[in-house]
């Protein structure tokens, strides 16, 4: 069965896309600009009809009338559940595509904010205290964007006397320069303890 050309509630099949375990998927193009390759009967039966943006869109449409649309908490809202239920989102391997999620009570901005209005602050994002977990009350705060950098997964922990810190931590704590550091535990080889006790 050729479907190529025909379209799906947002999506416009492209061409065939491969057989994995006897299904059929389909290259598709959505109306948003996204790209998804689908399974031939998720197409035919309705069950996918967008590459994710369909549910984010009513998700957002859904909690619209606190009429903060425009306000930077809900930016960030925003962008937390699009990292956590789009894949075609750059950074959604980092977040949704590792298992972070959005809690259920926070897919409602209003009962987010409620959490974390009170301590919002001008031009700080989201972050999560443990990067492992999801975004949920107690696990998020607003941070700034050093903060962020420091908890990031992609992150490489040095530990030496006991502690464990980023680089860019322990650069803060000795004064020694981040690329020095870098250099001297990357490509010198130096120990954890010589390269930070080394003026």
């Amino acid at each position: 069965m050729n479907l190529e050309g025909q379209k799906f509630g947002k999506l416009t099949v492209l061409r065939f896309g491969h057989i994995l375990k006897r299904r059929s998927y389909w290259e598709c193009r959505c109306e948003c600009g996204g790209a998804v390759t689908v399974y031939q009967y998720a197409l035919r039966s309705g069950k996918t009809k967008s590459c994710g943006c369909l549910r984010r869109d009513v998700l957002v449409k859904r909690n619209t009338t606190h009429g903060k649309s425009k306000h930077p908490g809900y930016t960030s809202w925003s962008a937390m559940l699009t990292r956590c239920t789009n894949q075609n989102q750059p950074h959604w391997k980092h977040y949704g595509g590792r298992g972070i999620s959005v809690c259920p009570e926070w897919l409602s901005f209003d009962r987010f904010w409620k959490d974390m209005g009170p301590t919002w602050k001008p031009g700080l994002p989201i972050e999560r205290k443990n990067g492992d977990k999801g975004y949920q009350p107690g696990n998020v705060k607003w941070a700034t964007w050093k903060e962020q950098q420091n908890n990031t997964s992609r992150n490489k922990r040095i530990t030496a006397f006991g502690i464990t810190r980023t680089v860019s931590q322990w650069s803060d704590a000795t004064g020694i320069k981040y690329h020095s550091l870098a250099q001297r535990l990357g490509k010198l080889g130096w120990t954890p303890e010589r390269a930070l006790t080394t003026p």
